[in-house]
């Protein structure tokens, strides 16, 4: 079954970015703000990149078939996971775990932000995705701003825990009438989480500085994606 990948399409994360779902704000010498929905950064796109399960390669098409997968081999669910992994869309991989009868939402929601951010490492290995967070770091050098100071936003009214709770135009609006405190912590979308951009401002940070081998090398070595699963 892992070796058989599966049929789900994704789009290519960085190709003809609609600014209603990708803006990256910079105000030079304090802080680069990337919001990003859907396509760019999103986990609903195209991952290329063979994560290693008990030494196997295996190609998850999307940074939400991994995540989901993680979620049913959490639970030792195995045809949920089955499931997940052949899904033909991301959509379809984010529901699939519905149906795991076991399911403990206190216990999942402990674990759930670590999951994320060994799936962002994964997706990060991607070339495109490498490079692409490659060139946020570039443009912080340009203008002076701290690699700390860089951080992303999956800016949608559709989501308060993963993302901020305020679609990109209006968080464009909020960022630039904000100081670079209010930004930087997070404040200027609390209630909302932002879990899965300050997933991707973690492995941002982590990842600066490294060439893509040496970063692919390190996540090889490194990875807790599924060890925390107990696959």
């Amino acid at each position: 079954m892992l070796e058989t990948g599966s049929t789900m399409v994704c789009n290519p994360p960085f190709e003809g970015m609609n600014p209603k779902n990708f803006r990256v704000l910079c105000r030079p010498n304090e802080f680069i703000v990337v919001l990003f929905y859907k396509r760019a950064f999103s986990n609903f796109s195209a991952s290329k990149v063979p994560v290693l399960i008990n030494n196997t390669q295996v190609f998850f098409p999307c940074g939400e078939a991994m995540f989901k997968c993680a979620c049913a081999a959490y639970f030792k669910n195995w045809d949920i996971f089955e499931k997940v992994f052949k899904s033909n869309t991301p959509l379809e991989a984010k529901n699939a775990t519905k149906e795991i009868p076991n399911f403990k939402p206190k216990e999942w929601d402990s674990v759930s932000y670590h999951v994320m951010v060994e799936v962002q490492k994964w997706k990060s290995c991607d070339t495109e995705v490498f490079y692409s967070l490659q060139s946020i770091h570039d443009l912080a050098v340009k203008n002076q701003v701290e690699i700390e100071n860089v951080i992303f936003m999956e800016s949608t009214s559709n989501d308060n825990l993963w993302g901020t709770g305020i679609d990109t135009d209006d968080m464009a609006i909020i960022i630039e009438q904000s100081n670079t405190d209010d930004i930087l912590s997070g404040s200027i979308y609390t209630p909302a989480e932002n879990l899965l951009g300050l997933a991707i401002t973690s492995v941002f940070q982590e990842m600066t500085g490294k060439t893509h081998e040496a970063y692919m090398s390190e996540v090889s070595m490194t990875s807790t994606l599924f060890a925390l699963c107990e696959i």
